[in-house]
């Protein structure tokens, strides 16, 4: 309670400090300065005063169409000089803003501090050119805004433990059988609100699904959590991911169709499964 009431009645409340970040990162960007430089002290203090805990009673609004987008390409979103993801990543495109307000919610929950980026991006892509936008456009707060405090107080407790209660446990006995694999995320709120998506392999990979499965979109999963943490470490790291935002998930693959794979080049050293199309977040357990 404590939490939503700072950040939507007191002042400055959350709105009023995303308008004056967004039309700060607009001047910013205008003036040819860094947004990121911007946005690093700033982080670091919201993430002070407000944790990096989701806000109880706030969900995301997706105003953006994402069909064929891939929150996890880059391609469009830096310049390259030695090619994707070969060598240093140049500055950000114009289309790297556009991107972020579609990749954000879908990668994370609605912290005060995701929140507060998009407003970072949806100012810099008004300089580009782009809409205008309000907290509105992007977050649902129901009625926690027009709440009386005991009232407010009474349903985000009752949310607080609705969201605890349902929490799984590698170990936990499951309708769904025992977690048999694993698979490693760099998306772990996006992984545990969707489950696994499935992807077409590009086929400039070394190792390639089965060929019943190929250009079809697939899960890889492997049988060792070791391996799969690593895995997900490596390509944050990569990727210049915030460390938390990656894991491990547990699947409970009794009943999912799939298809054993031994291949070396994938450095997996147990075994691995490939899954047709998507595993639901009811197979999946957080490790």
């Amino acid at each position: 309670m404590d939490l939503s009431w700072r950040l939507l009645k007191a002042s400055p409340n959350l709105e009023e400090q995303f308008m004056r970040i967004l039309q700060e990162s607009e001047d910013l960007r205008r003036q040819g300065k860094s947004g990121l430089d911007y946005w690093k002290p700033l982080k670091e203090s919201i993430k002070e005063e407000y944790g990096d805990e989701p806000i109880p009673g706030a969900s995301w609004k997706q105003p953006f169409g994402l069909e064929g987008f891939d929150p996890e390409d880059e391609s469009q979103d830096f310049e390259w000089p030695e090619g994707y993801q070969v060598g240093e990543r140049g500055p950000a495109t114009p289309s790297h803003f556009s991107n972020q307000l579609r990749r954000i919610p879908m990668q994370n929950e609605p912290t005060a501090r995701k929140i507060l980026q998009m407003a970072l991006n949806a100012g810099q892509g008004r300089a580009e050119g782009g809409e205008q936008y309000s907290l509105s456009d992007f977050v649902d707060f129901g009625d926690i805004q027009t709440s009386e405090p005991m009232d407010l107080a009474w349903r985000l407790l009752k949310q607080y433990r609705q969201t605890r209660l349902g929490e799984w446990d590698e170990d936990f006995p499951s309708r769904l059988g025992p977690v048999t694999e694993y698979h490693g995320t760099t998306n772990v709120p996006s992984v545990g609100r969707q489950g696994l998506r499935g992807k077409v392999m590009r086929p400039d990979r070394a190792v390639q699904p089965p060929e019943e499965m190929r250009d079809k979109p697939v899960v890889y999963t492997t049988s060792d959590r070791d391996a799969a943490q690593a895995w997900a470490e490596q390509r944050g790291k990569t990727l210049g991911i915030d460390p938390s935002q990656t894991g491990v998930y547990g699947v409970r693959g009794e009943g999912l169709e799939s298809i054993e794979q031994a291949d070396p080049r994938s450095g997996f050293s147990g075994t691995t499964r490939v899954h047709p199309g998507d595993i639901p977040p009811e197979n999946l357990v957080r490790i």
